[in-house]
């Protein structure tokens, strides 16, 4: 059995530092530069779609976070950023289900309770 090689506590402390400092560029750059050595990873995943979502990237960002919900489909985060991406770019349809789907695989987040909510207010929608 060959053992995964996961990206170190170190680094991604790194990376969480520079985006709190608003250094989006540098934590995009290099993001992307260590998804080519852990293209698997859900929080280097997470973490570019949310600065590209940060950027503007509203496309990019919806790629990525569909294909972290590939790899993790039960992280919650990731279908829940999907559904804020989808909101953000007004595409509700498509956030009321990413937040539905965050719920049903955690059923106390509030975030999505919210989100899902909001959007369903613009809907005119009393579900």
């Amino acid at each position: 059995m060959v053992a995964r090689v996961e990206l170190s506590s170190e680094k991604k402390r790194e990376l969480l530092r520079k985006f709190d400092s608003g250094d989006f560029h540098y934590v995009k750059i290099n993001a992307d530069k260590l998804l080519k050595k852990y293209p698997n990873s859900v929080f280097l995943l997470n973490l570019s779609g949310v600065v590209r979502k940060k950027l503007g990237y509203f496309e990019d960002a919806i790629r990525i976070y569909l294909r972290l919900i590939k790899i993790a489909p039960k992280f919650s985060e990731g279908f829940y950023n999907l559904g804020v991406a989808y909101k953000d770019q007004g595409s509700f349809a498509e956030a009321v289900d990413m937040f539905n789907k965050a719920i049903q695989i955690k059923d106390d987040y509030s975030d999505a309770y919210n989100n899902k909510g909001t959007v369903l207010s613009v809907l005119g929608d009393k579900r």
